[in-house]
């Protein structure tokens, strides 16, 4: 069941409680869990939403986790769906205007679809106003990288969140043990939507990372030009892209473009 979707079950109740306790949960709120599986973490999720009028949604992809879920969490307010998460996202934050409560979503993900999960949350119309998951710690690290290391996932995300890695837990706490720790990473300060425009260039400037900026970018302007671009921009000339910060590669996007609008 779970584990053929790449679940690994978080069973340590002092973390349960540590990531349901940072979930920001508040009156009005509307929480999605991804991954809920037997529930571990949604009992405490219901236990601190008590009182706050707080709306649960749990998404679980697995038919027979789903209805053991739907079974032993009959509370108002609460409902589970057995929906691919990616897929409920997608529809959910593109079509929910924004109002109301505070849209929170948190969960203990498969790992393999924590690549696809930010890129749905960062691109979505409705960005959720906090995001606390459990990933992979090394992939945890590189999200949160900052200058000199910093990568195509870090310039990603941080251009929509600031990341913090809260806890490191064990590959000991899980059953069916992983072979790497993992940890709770907490995305908050959400800014608005970031432009597509963006993401390609984060991916032109990323495509050969032991390349300098002035050469993955070559493809898109001529050599010379970009050299006064980038002195402008204060970068200088040999810079690697895991040299320069997100504000910069946002002000060398914008000269590029307008370069290229010209």
């Amino acid at each position: 069941m779970g584990q053929r979707l790449g679940q690994h079950f978080l069973n340590n109740a002092d973390v349960l409680r540590f990531i349901s306790a940072n979930a920001g949960i508040e009156d009005g709120c509307e929480i999605i869990e991804i991954g809920p599986g037997h529930g571990e973490l949604t009992e405490f999720i219901v236990r601190d939403a008590r009182g706050k009028r707080a709306t649960i949604i749990a998404i679980e992809k697995d038919k027979a986790l789903a209805e053991k879920l739907k079974k032993r969490f009959t509370k108002n307010r609460f409902s589970v769906l057995n929906e691919d998460a990616i897929s409920f996202l997608e529809n959910h934050l593109n079509g929910k205007p924004r109002g109301g409560g505070k849209i929170i979503v948190v969960g203990n993900i498969p790992y393999y679809i924590t690549g696809l999960l930010l890129r749905v949350l960062g691109t979505a119309k409705t960005i959720p106003d906090r995001v606390l998951l459990v990933i992979q710690k090394e992939v945890a690290q590189r999200i949160c990288g900052v200058p000199p290391k910093m990568n195509i996932l870090a310039a990603c995300v941080g251009a929509w969140a600031c990341p913090t890695i809260l806890r490191i837990i064990p590959k000991r706490e899980f059953s069916p043990k992983p072979k790497v720790d993992s940890a709770v990473v907490l995305l908050d300060k959400i800014r608005m939507a970031v432009p597509e425009a963006y993401y390609k260039f984060v991916r032109v400037i990323f495509a050969h990372p032991r390349k300098t900026i002035l050469n993955n970018l070559s493809l898109v302007a001529p050599k010379n030009i970009l050299i006064d671009i980038l002195q402008s921009a204060g970068i200088p000339e040999n810079s690697r892209p895991q040299n320069i910060s997100i504000k910069s590669i946002k002000t060398l996007m914008e000269k590029v473009y307008n370069l290229n609008n010209d």
